[in-house]
């Protein structure tokens, strides 16, 4: 039995059909497949990032701040004569400081969590106390950074802090 040429034409065609249709749905599975890898990789990215942000930046932003006290102890330490603000705000502003996440703005001193530090000039033994309010922002916590630079001036009289 003969079968019309527009018979084997449309079988040849639905079974050409079906095969692009397969692979063309296993293509497709593919890039979900990848795409899904891809989107959940970045998010597991996105996750982590932020994890370690919210660990690791208060830890470097004490270590600027205790870093900036450290160079203000030795700048202190290394001048003539420091015993008022204006001086040691001049000296800042000419020394070669690495301010990181700190900053000298307007003669004030931010340290690295942009809270104002305190500065204070003790005549009576000599000393300056620089204090940070830390990540919280209120003095007088725990998380308080503190330094005390005493200039050579207090050494060489015996007056400075022990």
């Amino acid at each position: 039995m003969r079968r019309p040429a527009g018979t084997l034409i449309s079988l040849d065609l639905e079974c050409s059909c079906f095969t692009n249709s397969a692979s063309h749905i296993r293509i497709k599975m593919k890039r979900r497949v990848w795409l899904i890898l891809v989107i959940g990789s970045l998010a597991c990215a996105a996750v982590f990032i932020v994890i370690v942000r919210w660990y690791v930046e208060p830890k470097i932003r004490k270590a600027h701040t205790g870093w900036l006290f450290t160079q203000l102890q030795e700048l202190i330490q290394k001048a003539d004569d420091v015993r008022d603000e204006n001086t040691l705000n001049q000296l800042m502003s000419e020394s070669l400081i690495d301010w990181n996440s700190c900053k000298l703005e307007g003669g004030r001193v931010f340290d690295g969590w942009g809270h104002e530090v305190q500065i204070l000039f003790d005549e009576q033994v000599i000393v300056w106390r620089f204090q940070s309010a830390g990540a919280d922002g209120s003095f007088d916590t725990p998380d308080d950074i503190i330094l005390s630079a005493e200039p050579p001036t207090a050494r060489a009289s015996g007056r400075g802090a022990l």
